[in-house]
């Protein structure tokens, strides 16, 4: 067989090419099936997360106040800690009166959600990891949370007349079940503004590693009459004012209902 100058090293690289085109093509579906295969486990691990607090939530409500266990959770790397995608008893951009018996975990592009029986208080972790969080029941509700921080009440409720002030005070303990003695930053807020209700808290930030009474002060205008409602939420961290990516945390959310009646 005769061959010509050059044909050696052409059918060379003609193999070559084809090795090359092989070898690309195996890198792309192993990366993809990588990829696949963590979506996969990142799925799973968020499903099981939402499943086992709702499971928890519900057995610790059947059993009445005071029952509490901790769930161990796994927040894969790629939720979304946003509060308004993932979120437990409902979303911070939700209306006030909206229920809140729902577990939502947005992982990627999935929403991983289920429902309870139980209204529900509380927030996941800021950041994703490994965590144990402590789930409640304080009677008439459950919280969730990293259990830094209670609330003495599950709800207010008050009334007064236009032509006076109304007061009222709830508390706030610590109990890490992990350090007790670590102060916790706390930070209150409360929504919505009323023009004909004015609404002072104090304080509003400060620094507990114990107890503190968080008081309450409503003026009522002259104009005002009805049912005014107010949601308090509570955000407790042991990081800071501003918390930081995995550090323990805490979430309460406090209703508040003022009757102004003036017969």
């Amino acid at each position: 067989m005769r061959f010509f100058p050059g044909q050696a090293s052409t059918e060379l690289i003609s193999v070559l090419g084809i090795l090359l085109i092989v070898v690309l093509a195996f890198v792309v579906l192993s990366t993809n099936f990588v990829n696949d295969l963590n979506a996969q486990k990142n799925y799973n691990a968020g499903r099981d997360t939402v499943q086992k607090l709702a499971q928890a939530a519900d057995s610790v409500y059947s059993q009445g106040e005071g029952a509490s266990m901790s769930v161990p959770v796994i927040i894969p790397p790629t939720a979304v800690m946003e509060s308004n995608k993932s979120f437990i008893g409902k979303p911070s951009n939700a209306p006030a009166g909206s229920d809140a018996n729902t577990i939502n975990l947005r992982v990627g592009g999935s929403d991983i959600y289920s429902f309870t029986v139980a209204p529900l208080s509380g927030a996941f972790p800021a950041s994703p990891g490994n965590y144990k969080m402590r789930v409640t029941s304080h009677g008439n509700y459950v919280s969730v949370g990293s259990g830094l921080i209670d609330i003495n009440v599950s709800s207010i409720f008050l009334a007064a007349r236009s032509d006076g002030k109304a007061r009222a005070e709830f508390g706030i303990t610590t109990g890490s079940p992990d350090s007790t003695t670590k102060p916790v930053y706390v930070q209150i807020s409360y929504s919505p503004e009323h023009t004909n209700v004015g609404l002072a808290i104090s304080p509003t930030n400060f620094i507990t590693s114990g107890g503190t009474a968080v008081s309450l002060e409503f003026t009522p205008a002259s104009s005002a009459a009805g049912i005014y409602n107010w949601l308090i939420r509570i955000n407790a961290s042991e990081c800071g004012s501003a918390g930081r990516a995995g550090c323990p945390s805490d979430f309460f959310e406090l209703p508040v209902t003022l009757e102004i009646n003036n017969d």
